[in-house]
């Protein structure tokens, strides 16, 4: 009886082992559940934060962009602005010598039709 005596208590200290190794397994999966929980948290939140850089990096890359094409928008309004500016001066000039032309051309007229008044005067007055 002794060895079936040693073997049921072999058998025990099995079952004891296993249970103690089950509880170990337990303990160590429900641990490594909880860390996977923690870890999932926590890249959750570095999504989070990461996603919220990215946001405000987009939102600082839209602000230069825009301060960009306003920068680009008003040096472009500037030399429009400038180029009206030679063309009124350009009408100016323009207007200026046609004034001119038309002041001579009245005067050259006007000194013309003067001297046809005389010469007629002179004739009728030559006459009589």
């Amino acid at each position: 009886m002794k060895f079936l005596d040693q073997l049921g208590d072999a058998v025990k200290d099995v079952k004891e082992l296993a249970k103690s190794k089950a509880s170990v397994v337990k303990d160590l999966t429900a641990d490594a559940a909880q860390e996977v929980k923690v870890l999932a948290k926590e890249k959750a939140a570095d999504v989070k934060a990461k996603s919220a850089d990215a946001a405000h990096d987009v939102n600082e890359l839209v602000k230069a962009k825009s301060a960009d094409v306003a920068k680009d928008l008003e040096a472009t309004l500037k030399e429009k602005a400038e180029e009206l500016k030679q063309k009124a001066r350009e009408v100016k000039d323009i207007t200026a010598d046609a004034a001119k032309d038309i002041t001579d051309t009245v005067k050259e007229k006007s000194a013309g039709a003067a001297k046809d008044i005389r010469v007629k005067v002179a004739e009728k007055t030559e006459s009589k």
